[in-house]
């Protein structure tokens, strides 16, 4: 049978940037709350996924993981946390609260990384906010992987940052300075890298060309991902997330500036969105998906 065809439940994607589905997040100190994200995902198509945080006050980001590390015991398609920042340019927040990412410090920060090792996978850094390596050397001891993003860094900065240990790139082109014939900037720095990339198929955060020049750059570097919210996978039109009340249009989610804050989408609309595009078969996206997974981050499939 066709993958594509398959019911939703079954197509068992891998959504590594998702912060939640049907009216429910990640970022929740309730097991529950955390359970019924993952449900409505997994419903939608995506059956494997990293439980994806906003920068959030270390005390309430703790109190998220600590929930999310009992939610992993019961279902195990989460297999870990992602983290965007805290050591991230304010000035490329996203729809993030700015005052949440210069409320951090370097101490609790590696408390947050001693107590929650076994459980968190990858943690987003702007390079410019790292210029001595001490928070890449210190996420890299712990086994976990770091991800450029949300940054200004210039290309030089990026490129060294990826031969210093870097391993993958953050919703390209979103949150990070833009390209200039001279001055080229991460995205041109990572796709002439051998680093990984993820990227949003969704046409509010990138237009449909960028998506095809930089699949023809990177197709076997490239991590397609959701960056949804609450909101996606059933959830309502508006609610509260990650500290501002987020409304959705179309598949994109805006926050109450009318700044874009992730998706409305699930990954598998997501893909369906490149497989228009490109005229890949979804098919063969559903394999390059399951094989990321599997190879990157030691995915099972039966």
């Amino acid at each position: 049978m066709s993958e594509a065809k398959k019911s939703k439940p079954e197509l068992q994607l891998f959504d590594q940037h998702v912060h939640g589905g049907g009216g429910y997040s990640f970022a929740s100190d309730n097991v529950e709350t955390i359970l019924k994200a993952y449900g409505a995902q997994e419903e939608h198509g995506t059956g494997y996924l990293l439980a994806t945080y906003v920068t959030l006050p270390y005390e309430r980001l703790r109190r998220c993981l600590k929930a999310l590390r009992e939610a992993m015991k019961i279902e195990k398609g989460i297999i870990g946390a992602y983290l965007e920042g805290p050591f991230i340019n304010p000035g490329k927040s996203g729809g993030m609260k700015t005052e949440y990412i210069t409320g951090w410090n370097f101490v609790d920060f590696r408390r947050l990384l001693e107590e929650f090792a076994d459980i968190i996978k990858l943690v987003v850094v702007a390079p410019e906010r790292d210029a001595d390596l001490t928070i890449l050397k210190l996420v890299k001891s712990y086994g976990i992987k770091v991800s450029i993003g949300h940054t200004t860094a210039s290309y030089e900065q990026t490129l060294n940052y990826i031969e210093q240990g870097a391993d993958m790139v953050t919703h390209i082109f979103n949150a990070m300075a833009g390209f200039h014939h001279r001055s080229p900037g991460p995205a041109v720095a990572s796709l002439l890298s051998h680093v990984y990339c993820e990227i949003i198929p969704q046409f509010d955060h990138i237009h449909p060309a960028t998506l095809e020049l930089v699949f023809a750059l990177k197709k076997n570097k490239l991590v397609f991902i959701s960056d949804g919210t609450p909101l996606a996978a059933g959830g309502p039109k508006r609610m509260f997330f990650g500290g501002r009340e987020v409304f959705k249009k179309d598949g994109a989610c805006y926050n109450e500036e009318g700044r874009l804050y992730g998706s409305a989408m699930t990954l598998f609309e997501g893909l369906r969105n490149v497989s228009e595009v490109l005229g890949v078969k979804v098919d063969d996206l559903i394999s390059m998906n399951k094989n990321f997974a599997e190879s990157f981050w030691g995915v099972r499939y039966a």
